[in-house]
């Protein structure tokens, strides 16, 4: 039993590796090794930008409030029963095994998506949903929320206001947009924004494509089947087809995080064919287990447009 569960632990983690290395996460989200039970992460409302020091230092005089993110315990038990192995139908195991490997590393793009989806709602330190049209840094306002289509025009629109976004001293935050995220059903529509050579397929009168697009490679197009219709969490079904998301950085800080506790590992408490389990069930049970937690960490770092 011993050798057969050894065989299962490196299908599992042969999987989890090689799903690890295409993970969507280092691509859309900035991952903070957690040590404990929770993170509390201090966010200024607005942050400081340095200006010519002339008199006294001028200290933000602004609201720092904390958010605190627990990590969660996620689990997914497989029970395989003992005639099967007894039988030598090692083969029947070794996939789902292997799949649930690759589910392990991709639960945390899912968590991330989780945040995402639920950005609307979810409230940020100063008390107004993550993605909001009336978020203010000093004077100026911060608007990373919108509802329009995924189009050229409303891409370039998206971007001139990541663009347009100043701090409290009125000073260009310097926001670098990285990725579009969408699903399935815009990838026509993201390929004539961020790939197609012309900017209109539209011929004008002499027969030509009209204009290069200055869009083409300027930003990474990232597709993902967790924006689709009926995408349900905690409950609640999500109409996301025809969501899309720009995805920004600044020093390396991103707007979406994932507080990585402990990876996904393969673990067993009934191997013994003596345990009690065993006995009853005639079965052995193993399963994997994770700590995290995604959530959403600066609103001028993501847009979302919450299209239907």
């Amino acid at each position: 039993m011993t050798e057969f569960f050894e065989e299962l632990k490196a299908e599992f983690t042969g999987a989890f590796t090689t799903e690890s290395r295409a993970s969507l996460l280092p691509k859309m989200a900035f991952v903070i090794d957690s040590q404990g039970a929770s993170m509390t992460h201090a966010w200024l409302k607005q942050l400081p930008q340095i200006r010519e020091w002339l008199g006294d230092r001028q200290v933000k005089n602004v609201e720092s409030k904390s958010m605190t993110v627990l990590n969660r315990l996620f689990e997914a038990t497989l029970a395989m029963k003992r005639t099967d192995i007894e039988d030598d139908m090692h083969g029947l195991y070794k996939p789902i095994v292997g799949s649930m490997g690759v589910d392990g590393a991709n639960f945390p793009v899912e968590l991330c998506f989780e945040a995402l989806l639920k950005g609307t709602a979810t409230t940020w330190v100063d008390d107004l949903a993550f993605f909001s049209s009336a978020r203010v840094y000093g004077e100026n306002t911060i608007d990373n929320y919108g509802t329009d289509a995924l189009s050229v025009t409303n891409f370039n629109s998206a971007i001139a206001t990541i663009g347009s976004y100043l701090g409290g001293q009125n000073k260009p935050l310097g926001v670098k947009p990285f990725a579009l995220l969408y699903g399935p059903a815009l990838r026509v529509t993201a390929f004539e924004v961020l790939r197609d050579d012309f900017a209109a397929r539209t011929a004008d009168a002499t027969g030509n494509p009209q204009g290069l697009n200055p869009n083409k490679n300027l930003i990474e197009p990232i597709e993902s089947d967790m924006l689709i219709d009926g995408v349900t969490i905690d409950g609640t079904s999500y109409d996301a087809a025809n969501y899309w998301f720009i995805l920004c950085q600044k020093s390396g800080i991103r707007g979406i995080a994932y507080q990585d506790r402990l990876s996904a590992e393969l673990q067993t408490q009934k191997w013994n064919p003596d345990s009690e389990f065993t006995f009853d069930t005639d079965e052995f049970e193993i399963g994997t287990r994770l700590r995290g937690e995604a959530f959403l960490a600066i609103p001028h770092l993501v847009y979302g447009s919450f299209a239907t």
